[in-house]
């Protein structure tokens, strides 16, 4: 893993370790919880430079400090469920990207008019739970895992920007680039890459 060191509340820096290559993150006891704004922001920056490049999580993952197995667990922000695996030590949690934008309120199902939006400019996308490809054109939720269509509420990010220089409005890049057809997105990918530039520019 890499480390990352971001502002922490009260002036305080905080140390987050990434690994890029299964785009999660593992966060030491209450570091999620001591991020600022910008420091969430910065995070969302990290996620969408590595969008639609992920590799597949592991079976199983061990601590990195006690080597104990990691066990995975439920739980919900407001009405979204996310998940993550947590050390019974005590040590920390490993947390998906795609999870850490649902426990911070950054996910939501898309309106009936987003949904025909995307019906019109990607058909096919990967599921953000398991992978798996769904069909837009008959389907509205996973029919492997039965997780419901969600997209990257970029209003609810805006609101963390410290300038007022208004997010992306589409919900897709202005080209899908090749390797789109190739192995289709998430939804939240997508709305990563379409945000990154609005990123370069708040920072």
């Amino acid at each position: 893993m890499a480390q990352l060191t971001v502002e922490g509340l009260l002036g305080r820096e905080v140390v987050i370790d990434v690994c890029r290559g299964c785009r999660a993150f593992w966060f030491d006891p209450h570091e999620d919880l001591q991020l600022t704004p910008s420091s969430t922001i910065r995070l969302f920056q990290l996620m969408a430079e590595g969008a639609s490049g992920a590799s597949p999580l592991p079976a199983s993952s061990r601590c990195p400090m006690c080597e104990t197995r990691l066990l995975l667990t439920h739980d919900r922000q407001r009405n979204t469920p996310f998940v993550y695996w947590r050390c019974n030590q005590g040590h920390g949690r490993f947390t998906p990207f795609v999870e850490f934008l649902k426990q911070k309120n950054f996910v939501r199902q898309p309106t009936p008019q987003q949904l025909a939006e995307l019906r019109r400019t990607i058909r096919i996308i990967r599921c953000g739970g398991c992978g798996a490809p769904i069909d837009l054109m008959h389907d509205a939720v996973c029919g492997h895992c039965g997780a419901a269509i969600s997209i990257l509420d970029v209003k609810q990010l805006a609101e963390l920007a410290p300038a007022k220089v208004p997010p992306p409005q589409q919900l897709t890049p202005p080209r899908l680039t090749a390797h789109h057809a190739d192995a289709p997105p998430t939804l939240i990918d997508l709305g990563l890459e379409t945000i990154v530039g609005w990123l370069w520019e708040i920072l």
